[in-house]
């Protein structure tokens, strides 16, 4: 009977324990800095209906726009799948909150500074570019705290938690991202070439190697040395490679190899996340793998503007390498132009110490006004886009155009949709107008090749880093 009583007493405590849980992290376990006010209990139904008030705000509503995306209140279709489900969504937020949803190229950031300044209104929401006069608007007294805004719900899944808690400062969130530009944004990884695979009787399975978390730059590094070609020379146009590396992309690779610009101690303030002995360490794998796996081109192709036309992505398409660096999220439509069976990869970790892949981003950044016209307004909307987004558009995306037009292969829908949720937001990469971090790699690797003078260049920016470390703790 004693050891009964017992029994039930523990059950007991273990019961109420686990209904003390909430209180002690609740949607904290995604990693996310935010208020318990952005913490609602858990939805049963349809986040749609569930989380967001029903009103009728019988209003325009008015995206500042640096891009004139006419995703974001796209009214006509066109055939198009993806299309179709933008117009779906303009029509549902319109019709459920009253609303008219509008969006064009806007004029400067001075423009919409100066708007601000003189009281607001003529704007809901802001669509940035990712890096230039990003900074200014979050400094200028432009953005509103949305950690303040009820309906804001960032501890859900369709908010990027790391970003969330990365650019978190001071209790202030003035940028988030979730799925609305879902089909516009970038994505770094590496697109081989199945057939020139199959060609060397490589044994392994790429998916398998990278979801086991196997996929390491030496893993990569003996790869490009067991495939050697044939064929290198003067002749570029008939010059074959293992590996085709963008420097102008090059910056991704420092997180993809574990490091960052900036991270958080225990007391939530920012410090500056590089070393010299890590880093070094990533510049002499780096450059082992670059200048001395062999068969590697390493070439500046002037970004996703002009990348169609460049010789690397020449040399790719026309079957002449085993993989390339590629923006899958805003290029993918090249894809389509292959002759050949292709598949997707990460870019490898730094070894077998480094727990995960990171894929690193930096666009899509959405705020709001300082003085839209209505603030409650401006938070439902973009919670509404966030949540319907995230339901409909993310899967229409994975599935037209990556299953539908770019492969059929059930490994390559796991490897897109993992990458993509694999993105991590570093405020360091944000902050960094001048490229002092973001240009290691080049500066070291690329233009000096000279690894070891890691320590040097950090060494070099102290003073910078040190500057962006204040302007992250000082952000009011």
């Amino acid at each position: 009977m004693q050891n009964k009583k017992w029994l039930l007493a523990f059950v007991c405590f273990l019961l109420a324990a686990t209904m003390l849980l909430p209180s002690c992290g609740g949607g904290g376990k995604k990693g996310a800095n935010t208020t318990p006010e952005t913490q609602p209990p858990a939805v049963q139904g349809d986040p749609l209906k569930e989380m967001l008030p029903d009103k009728q705000y019988d209003s325009d509503f008015h995206i500042w726009n640096y891009f004139a995306e006419e995703a974001f209140c796209a009214r006509e279709e066109d055939g198009d799948p993806i299309r179709t489900v933008e117009v779906q969504r303009t029509l549902y937020i319109e019709e459920r909150f009253g609303v008219t949803l509008t969006s064009n190229k806007s004029g400067s950031y001075e423009q919409l500074k100066a708007s601000q300044m003189s009281g607001g209104g003529e704007f809901d929401l802001i669509y940035p570019h990712p890096t230039s006069g990003i900074v200014d608007l979050m400094t200028s007294g432009s953005c509103a705290n949305m950690l303040d805004l009820e309906y804001l719900h960032f501890g859900e899944d369709w908010w990027n938690q790391s970003q969330v808690e990365n650019y978190t400062a001071n209790g202030k969130l003035y940028l988030c991202v979730n799925d609305m530009s879902i089909c516009g944004q970038s994505l770094l990884g590496l697109v081989y070439n199945r057939d020139r695979y199959a060609k060397y009787e490589f044994e392994d399975d790429l998916h398998d190697v990278a979801m086991s978390k196997n996929f390491t730059l030496e893993y990569l590094g003996n790869m490009l040395k067991a495939c050697k070609s044939e064929m290198q020379g003067e002749n570029a146009s008939t010059a074959e490679y293992g590996l085709l590396f963008q420097t102008d992309s090059s910056r991704r690779w420092m997180w993809a190899l574990g490091e960052r610009i900036l991270t958080k101690n225990t007391d939530g303030e920012f410090e500056v996340a590089l070393t010299a002995a890590p880093l070094t360490n990533m510049c002499k794998k780096l450059y082992t793998l670059l200048y001395e796996t062999g068969d590697v081109l390493v070439e500046q192709t002037g970004g996703n503007a002009v990348f169609p036309t460049s010789n690397l992505w020449t040399t790719f398409s026309s079957g002449r390498a085993l993989m390339t660096t590629f923006n899958i999220g805003s290029l993918h439509p090249l894809l389509r132009e292959l002759e050949f069976d292709y598949g997707f990869l990460p870019l490898p970790k730094l070894d077998d110490l480094q727990e995960d892949y990171l894929v690193v981003e930096a666009s899509s950044l959405v705020a709001i006004p300082a003085r839209p016209k209505n603030l409650e307004m401006s938070g439902v909307i973009l919670e509404a886009y966030a949540i319907y987004s995230y339901q409909k558009l993310r899967p229409a995306f994975f599935d037209v155009i990556l299953m539908g037009r770019l492969s059929e292969n059930p490994d390559d829908y796991e490897m897109l949709e993992f990458l993509h949720t694999s993105k991590f937001y570093d405020f360091g990469f944000t902050l960094d107008v001048n490229g002092d971090a973001l240009g290691i790699i080049n500066a070291v690797i690329v233009d000096k090749k000279a690894p070891d003078s890691a320590a040097i260049y950090l060494r070099s920016k102290t003073n910078a880093l040190n500057a962006l470390v204040t302007l992250a703790n000082t952000i009011e």
